[in-house]
């Protein structure tokens, strides 16, 4: 029988932030420097996957209870992945500011990182209430939460641009 990771608590979270860490690693060596910018970078990419991305887990509790399948809302509860998902958000908000001041980013990182992390976490806290109803689930996931995302790692980028 071929392991599964998913019946491993943590180890998807585990192999999908390892995947990201060395894809942006790879990057920074084909360029020939990995610097503080994509090392940020990879600190985020690896809090959204532990913090946030189990949201996306929300909506297959009843399955992945079935199958044995061991992810953060089923092991910890629904209510603490959302408040984890909460807290990653403020973390990040907060180390946006502190990032832009020790490693020189422009102040579009911090403007548009804390706006962009509070926006999330405005549509994931109804979540709290709502994690049953599968349809809410999906949109606060997937319609509202995943754009945000994608402009958070543009933020990055923007935010390394010299102006």
């Amino acid at each position: 029988e071929p392991i599964r990771l998913k019946k491993r608590f943590l180890f998807k979270q585990l192999t999908i932030a390892l995947g990201g860490v060395i894809a942006c690693l790879t990057a920074g060596m084909a360029v020939g420097v990995v610097t503080g910018h994509l090392s940020y970078l990879m600190v985020i990419y690896v809090a959204v996957v532990f913090g946030v991305n189990p949201l996306v887990d929300l909506r297959d509790m009843k399955g992945d209870s079935k199958t044995g399948v061991k992810t953060i809302p089923i092991v910890w509860g629904p209510e603490f992945t959302i408040k984890l998902a909460l807290a990653t958000f403020v973390a990040m908000s907060i180390s946006s500011l502190v990032v832009y001041y020790r490693l020189g980013f422009n102040l579009a990182l911090p403007i548009l990182g804390t706006t962009i992390l509070l926006t999330w976490a405005y549509v994931t806290y109804p979540l709290l209430s709502n994690w049953r109803d599968y349809e809410y689930t999906e949109k606060a996931v997937y319609r509202r939460g995943l754009p945000l995302y994608f402009l958070l790692q543009l933020t990055v980028f923007i935010g390394s641009i010299k102006i």
